[in-house]
């Protein structure tokens, strides 16, 4: 059984059991099913998190930060495809949702896709009732949350 890990970054405000539930974003609305955004380290989730504030620089006291480990993942791969460019803009566009919906129709788990804040990286949304229980998630330990927020200062 293969399990991979990612990161997802909450503000503090946020309970535990709502921490993985995602507001809507670039592949969900309101409408979809529960949907939650990772990334495969801190650094790539805090750049995700953080790029709304703008030049106004996130505290990252006020946000807190979750392993979330999956079990056998069956993800759409957007990360080579030349026609995902198109969704990966702001705003994002409807055919985002428009795919994501096929997706999560045809039984997939969630999609990789090229990160937007993080050249290079990844990202992952995940479709939480087509995983049921091959997904968990725990706090990240205390010192590596602490060592991670050492390292933006």
């Amino acid at each position: 059984m293969a399990r991979k890990q990612y990161y997802r970054i909450v503000g503090n405000g946020r309970d535990d059991e709502n921490a993985l539930r995602s507001r809507p974003g670039r592949f969900h609305d309101a409408g979809s099913g529960p949907t939650s955004y990772v990334a495969p380290s801190l650094d790539v989730a805090w750049k995700e998190v953080s790029a709304p504030f703008g030049a106004a620089r996130a505290n990252p006291a006020a946000f807190r930060a979750y392993l979330v480990e999956l079990e056998d993942p069956r993800l759409l791969d957007l990360l080579d495809d030349s026609d995902s460019e198109r969704l990966m803009v702001d705003p994002s566009p409807p055919e985002g949702r428009a795919l994501a919906d096929r997706a999560r129709a045809s039984g997939k788990d969630g999609i990789r896709y090229p990160s937007m804040r993080s050249q290079g990286d990844e990202c992952v949304v995940l479709f939480l009732e087509n995983l049921g229980h091959r997904v968990s998630m725990r706090p990240v330990p205390d010192d590596e949350w602490a060592d991670f927020l050492k390292s933006l200062e």
